[in-house]
């Protein structure tokens, strides 16, 4: 992944540029510098450049983003970016010692807005966090790229060749986004990455029920800020991937996402919830899986699991020493919902 070749800097335009550049209306980067290769340059930040409008897919008001610095970059726009690794971290500062805050998987399409050092500040365009990686992860375009059609279903190994006894060349993340280059038997191969097997590999569009996805991935470790189920995920990242699989899109973090939620969908008492609907306590999300059950991603089991509603309630509440435990549940509404 990390090969700079012509030849691999030639797979990636051809994988990453639409036929029809989408060109970004904010000022470049100086004219000498070669935003292909500015992985190995420093960003030469100009004193007047337009601010392009806050990316906002999840619509929160104007004054919300002002001071939210997890969504909003705070500098304009230098150029696009591509995650390159089959993931890669998200800090806090501007260094691998300050505190990590999510994970970018392969694929995600970002903006790049500031530099310092080895260390790129991004905003991604999946779900609009804001922090900072090494720039050793990120392919840059002048363009903005188009988007992916395709991605990974589940924790998927790459192979050399189309089989699978051939050599492994590394494992792609669940809900890495991917481009097909060539097609062989029962594998195809993923642009710039190696061969994986169709049945790891699902379009975009399709969709998948929540439940059903958040049960495939039980079992999987808990690991603070990871969005990568082959290394662990946080509780936010289990519902993020889960209602990704579904069509629906979410913040990064659990307080974001009852935000957006309480704002747009539908808020219900516990004896309306049904499999699939989201449940808050303060610092923590899981999913309604039905029958007074819940799945989430804990660091009392440090894992993903499967357990009754009623004890996990207890187990929390004996935690908040006494303290009122504030419990809010969400139903997402759907279009066809709203209409009927």
């Amino acid at each position: 992944m990390s090969d700079t070749s012509s030849e691999h800097k030639k797979n990636l335009q051809h994988a990453y540029y639409p036929q029809q550049p989408i060109e970004i209306t904010i000022q470049q980067p100086a004219p000498n510098n070669n935003v292909s290769n500015y992985a190995q340059q420093q960003i030469v930040l100009q004193e007047e450049q337009e601010v392009a409008p806050i990316y906002n897919p999840f619509n929160f008001s104007d004054d919300f983003l002002a001071n939210e610095t997890r969504l909003n970059p705070q500098f304009p726009v230098i150029c696009h970016g591509i995650v390159q690794g089959s993931d890669a971290w998200l800090f806090a500062e501007a260094s691998p010692r300050a505190a990590r805050i999510s994970q970018l998987l392969l694929g995600e399409r970002l903006t790049v807005h500031h530099q310092e050092g080895e260390f790129l500040f991004v905003q991604s365009r999946s779900d609009a966090h804001c922090g900072w990686v090494h720039r050793s992860f990120i392919y840059t375009l002048k363009m903005r790229p188009h988007d992916a059609r395709w991605r990974i279903r589940c924790n998927a190994a790459v192979t050399v060749e189309p089989d699978f006894r051939s050599p492994l060349r590394l494992c792609l993340p669940m809900g890495s986004l991917v481009n097909i280059a060539a097609l062989s038997w029962d594998y195809v191969k993923v642009e710039t990455v190696g061969w994986v097997h169709k049945k790891h590999i699902v379009s975009v569009d399709d969709k998948f029920d929540i439940v059903e996805t958040a049960r495939s991935l039980l079992g999987t470790g808990y690991v603070w800020g990871s969005r990568n189920p082959s290394f662990g995920l946080d509780c936010s990242a289990l519902t993020q991937l889960c209602y990704s699989f579904a069509g629906r899109q979410l913040p990064r973090d659990s307080d974001l996402q009852r935000n957006y939620l309480f704002r747009n969908h539908q808020q219900i008492r516990a004896s309306e919830m049904q499999a699939g609907d989201l449940i808050f306590i303060p610092g923590h999300t899981m999913i309604y899986s039905g029958e007074n059950t819940v799945i989430h991603a804990t660091a009392a089991f440090m894992r993903v699991i499967e357990e009754d509603f009623s004890v996990c309630i207890d187990r929390l509440k004996k935690q908040a020493n006494g303290e009122k435990l504030a419990i809010t549940a969400f139903h997402w509404v759907d279009q066809e919902e709203e209409e009927a």
